[in-house]
């Protein structure tokens, strides 16, 4: 059941009926509830916090995240999580929040061997440290996250130069800035 609710859910997200797919995740999550499934529970938290951030409902989005952060078994589930929260708290502008959610979450994806969320969240990172202007730790992270890129390849290597060219334009380095972006382009358009 709980499953047939969920993809109701996603059915429902897709098409954009953000507020049916709510009610139809609650009911899976109730449902994974009552089984004692954890994990599964978690995820359903973790999709209302999606359908809540979209309909602009950040602090439902929050406890939401937060709540399956702390449901979370998985390991790797969790480190997802804390991700996610870690990019909504930036976007509330709790920016040392979301440092300290992404750097969590970083050193799972590391014990777990998991390199694109790893890169993924580095990169987001180092925005959030150039956002506020902490250079030296924003070169760090995006470093980390340009070896990792250009190990996994694709859009990786397009990500990393699109979050170069930011802190190379916060830097008030144009050209380099210019020269990252057009990098990321050129990727992003031969990946189609």
């Amino acid at each position: 059941v709980a499953q047939a609710q969920n993809s109701i859910a996603g059915v429902l997200y897709g098409q954009g009926n953000l507020s049916e797919a709510a009610e139809w995740y609650g009911q899976a999550l109730r449902t994974y509830q009552a089984l004692g499934d954890q994990d599964r529970a978690a995820d359903q938290q973790q999709h209302l916090a999606s359908v809540h951030a979209d309909q602009g409902k950040l602090g439902e989005a929050r406890k939401d995240y937060e709540e399956a952060v702390k449901q979370y078994t998985n390991q790797s589930r969790k480190a997802t999580a804390k991700a996610a929260l870690g990019w909504l708290l930036a976007q509330q502008g709790d920016l040392i929040g979301a440092a300290e959610c992404l750097q969590d979450a970083i050193g799972i994806f590391k014990q777990t061997g998991e390199k694109e969320q790893r890169a993924t969240s580095l990169c987001r990172l180092s925005q959030i440290y150039s956002d506020n202007l902490e250079v030296e730790p924003a070169k760090s992270s995006l470093a980390t996250c340009i070896a990792l890129a250009d190990e996994l390849g694709g859009p990786y290597v397009a990500d990393a130069r699109f979050f170069q060219g930011h802190l190379l334009l916060i830097q008030g380095d144009l050209e380099g800035a210019w020269e990252a972006y057009q990098s990321a382009r050129k990727i992003y358009e031969d990946l189609g």
